[in-house]
């Protein structure tokens, strides 16, 4: 009898969530947009219209890396972090948008007994350097 009536109550209790998570899942239900989602979906609408006009207009760098600076100055402002594969494809130095073979050269290098990918910009020729075995677990 007792156990049916503690799998009756376990069932009407909701489980205990913070403070952030109550806030959170009451903004949803409202139907009102939180500043950090729409933040994320411009962050996500710059990046694609980078990779786009850099593909599409190949003679005019320029708009892609106007975008993908803005992308910076929005994480900056709202106090986000970038997602890796954004951060991978783009200059930290001057915000071009990585084409393979066109503006970048991609080496695997060995440093003792690990493995790096190392990226250069052919634009401001400035090299970033990722561990082989992150690149592989993020893409």
């Amino acid at each position: 009898m007792k156990n049916e009536e503690k799998a009756a109550e376990d069932k009407n209790k909701k489980p205990v969530s913070s403070k952030k998570q109550r806030r959170f899942e009451r903004k949803l239900a409202s139907g009102i947009p939180s500043a950090t989602s729409d933040a994320f979906e411009k962050i996500n609408y710059l990046h694609q219209a980078a990779a786009l006009l850099s593909y599409q207009v190949p003679e005019c760098p320029e708009f892609g890396r106007y975008y993908m600076y803005n992308v910076k100055q929005i994480c900056q402002k709202m106090c986000l972090k970038v997602e890796p594969a954004v951060k991978h494809q783009s200059c930290k130095f001057c915000y071009t948008y990585f084409k393979p073979t066109e503006n970048t050269s991609l080496k695997i290098r060995e440093h003792g007994k690990r493995k790096f990918c190392e990226i250069k910009c052919l634009t401001c020729g400035k090299v970033k350097r990722y561990p082989l075995e992150n690149i592989s677990k993020k893409m």
